[in-house]
This record gives structure tokens, C-alpha cells and sequence, in this order.
């Protein structure tokens, strides 16, 4: 140093690189896939959690692509772009279901078991159809030469065919589980003869129609496959006794169309990641009425549920209530691994109260509005230990 000097040292930032990671799911609608962080696009070097969650029906098999083996949960680390699938398996269905009268090779006069006989399965006038059934069964159809006379919702299942036919009709019956899925079938083949007369008296029914709508939507407004279930009033309760779907294509969709006896029905209408809208309607002898249903898509609510440490570890088996401020109808959810949560709600002003062992009640308000883009809103939620 033989005088004062100044020196400057320069410094070059470092580029930033990202990489995106897509998630695929196989089949459609067999589940999804929960990314955490969320996104899709991360920093170099950024450790993604994936979770893949089974749909009703279905339970998950294994991870493909950039990523591999049978955990539902993996970690990816992001020094590339990458895509993983998600595959899912479908869950047989398991049931029986047996037609126990008629039995095969017997007679059977005005709905009794008269004498057995070596050939056929004779029915002189009025039969009632009974079935034994295991398995998780929803409702049980009755056909007669593959139409179908009754669906039965409530055990013991069976109906009564008491119409005029005469000749060889094949008797079936089919199980089905809540969502239409056929889960078993049986069938006899039986000779009848039935001289029943129309009366006067007897039933005129009444036609029930509309359209199912998505509620936010401003066109392709008319919600496809979407579930129609009937209650009607009978005794004091209410009482299933019919379950339609809407159409699912051109001219028919989003549309439905019931064929009801006279009386109250309750009405509930409900599709796939849409809340459910209730309606009534008193029906008479040769009424034709239109009543349409208007349905809130359904918002996802998801995030972790962790503790107030330092480190802020997930709470596995946590309860998560929402309460809809509105009409108080309850939602419920269960944490999972690592904490996270996944709860689907409508639009509408919630208190969502958490619970867990060893923890305070956690009390929060919150508003689920619809959005166009994204329907997903992220809250995590801290839990304070009890003294």
C-alpha cells in the first residue's frame, strides 16, 4: 500500500431454472393426484410430495413414468421436467343374488306352492318374486322377458307380477351397488297362465320431467349422467322406491323423466363433484310435470393439518367438520399421512372446527366461492397442544 485505493467486486447473478412436473391419472376419473407444493412448475433442486387418492370404486395399483412402485405417496426431486402417471385399479364387485321363488319344478296357483312337477315351472295366476342376496347391494330390478316391472331398494327384495300373460316368460333379476353398477344376476324360465283383466280403479300414473343444470355455468349448462333419486311419503317416512339417471348425449342431455304413481315424492338431484339440491312435489292421476334442478359445483379444500412446533410436523388422523353457515349441513374429512386433507364443499360461508387427540379445538370461518379456473383452495391449519 503506498496510498488509499478502492476496489469494486462484481458478481453475476445465477440464472434461475425451473422445471414443470405433470401428473397424469389412468384411468380418467379413477382418482387424482394431490401435488406439495402445488403448481407444477418448481426451482431447481425443489423435493415435490405426491399423493395419489383412489375414487369410490377404485384403489391405486402404481406410479409410472419419472416415477415408479406401489406407495401412494412419493417425494420427486425437480432436476429436470418430468411426467408420472397415476394408475388406479377397479374394485370387483362381490355379490350374489339368487331367486328363491318360483322354485324351479313346481306349481304355483294364485301365489302358492301347490305340488312339484318333473319338467317345467308352471305359475297359474298371481307370483311374488323373492331373492336372497349378500353382498353390498343397493336395490334389486325385476324384469319379465328383459323388461323391467319393479325395483326394490329395501330388503327383502321381491315384487309381486300380477298382470295378464299367457305362455314361456323368463323371470330375472339383477343386483346393483349405489352407483348402477350390476353386480349379479339370476334367472328362471317358467310357463304362466294369468287371465287378469285391466279394472278401471286400477293405478293412472303420473309423469315427472325436467332438465339437470350446472348452476355457475353460462353455456353447456346441462349436467350429463347426473343421478335422479325418489322418495315418496308412505306411513310417516320417507321411502326410496326409484333411482333414474339423466342422458348423457345430443339431444337427451342433462334430461330426465320419471313415471311416478299419485303422492308426495322428495326429490333429490346430485352428479359427480356437484352438491346435491332436494326438491318436492305432490303428484296426481295423469299429472305431467316439469320441475328442473340447478347444482353448485364443488370446491376443493385441502392443505395439512400440523402442530405449532418449530418444525411444524403433520397430524395424522386429525377430524376436519365444515359447517355450512347457511343450513348447518356438516362436511367431514380425516387427515392423512404428512397431515394433508381433502375436502370437497360448495360454494357457501363455512366454520370448519378440527379436532385430534392431545390437541385444542381449532376454530376457523371461511368462504368457498366458485371459480372458473381452479377450483382449489389451500388452508392449513396449526394445532396448539393441550397443557
Amino acid at each position: 500500500m503506498d496510498s488509499n485505493k478502492t476496489v469494486t467486486a462484481h458478481f453475476s447473478e445465477i440464472p434461475t431454472t425451473y422445471y414443470t412436473l405433470t401428473a397424469n391419472v389412468a384411468p380418467d376419473d379413477a382418482g387424482n393426484v394431490i401435488l406439495d407444493p402445488s403448481g407444477g412448475t418448481y426451482e431447481e433442486g425443489t423435493v415435490v410430495n405426491l399423493t395419489a387418492y383412489a375414487n369410490s370404486g377404485y384403489v391405486f395399483d402404481h406410479w409410472s413414468g419419472n416415477a415408479s412402485g406401489s406407495n401412494p405417496t412419493i417425494q420427486i426431486t425437480m432436476d429436470s421436467n418430468k411426467t408420472v402417471t397415476a394408475h388406479f385399479s377397479e374394485i370387483p364387485p362381490t355379490a350374489v343374488i339368487n331367486i328363491t321363488r318360483p322354485e324351479s319344478y313346481y306349481i304355483y296357483f294364485n301365489d302358492k306352492k301347490v305340488f312339484p312337477t318333473l319338467f317345467k315351472t308352471w305359475i297359474l295366476g298371481p307370483i311374488t318374486i323373492e331373492v336372497n342376496v349378500t353382498g353390498d347391494v343397493d336395490h334389486v330390478a325385476f324384469l319379465i322377458n328383459d323388461e323391467v316391472k319393479s325395483v326394490d331398494y329395501s330388503q327383502p327384495f321381491k315384487y309381486t307380477w300380477n298382470e295378464r300373460a299367457i305362455g314361456r316368460r323368463t323371470i330375472s333379476v339383477k343386483a346393483y351397488d349405489y352407483f348402477d353398477n350390476l353386480l349379479a344376476e339370476d334367472h328362471i324360465n317358467v310357463t304362466v297362465i294369468n287371465l287378469k283383466k285391466a279394472t278401471k280403479n286400477e293405478t293412472e300414473y303420473a309423469v315427472l320431467y325436467g332438465t339437470v343444470y350446472d348452476y355457475n355455468k353460462i353455456i353447456n349448462k346441462k349436467i350429463p349422467w347426473a343421478k335422479i333419486e325418489v322418495y315418496k311419503w308412505n306411513n310417516g317416512e320417507w321411502k326410496k322406491i326409484d333411482k333414474e339417471r339423466t342422458g348423457r348425449f345430443l339431444f337427451r342431455k342433462g334430461d330426465y323423466k320419471l313415471k311416478l304413481e299419485p303422492g308426495y315424492y322428495k326429490i333429490n338431484a346430485t352428479a359427480r363433484n356437484y352438491d346435491y339440491e332436494t326438491r318436492y312435489v305432490y303428484l296426481a292421476k295423469g299429472d305431467s310435470k316439469l320441475m328442473d334442478f340447478y347444482l353448485n359445483q364443488t370446491v376443493i379444500l385441502r392443505g395439512k393439518i400440523k402442530n405449532g412446533g418449530l418444525f411444524g410436523v403433520g397430524i395424522r388422523g386429525a377430524n376436519i367438520t365444515a359447517i355450512r353457515q347457511s343450513d348447518g349441513k356438516v362436511f367431514n374429512a380425516k387427515s392423512r399421512l404428512f397431515g394433508r386433507y381433502i375436502l370437497p364443499l360448495p360454494p357457501g360461508n363455512y366454520t370448519i372446527r378440527i379436532t385430534a387427540d392431545g390437541y385444542k379445538l381449532t376454530e376457523k370461518s371461511i368462504d368457498v366461492h366458485y371459480k372458473l379456473v381452479g377450483n382449489k383452495i389451500k388452508r392449513n391449519f396449526i394445532l396448539e397442544k393441550e397443557a
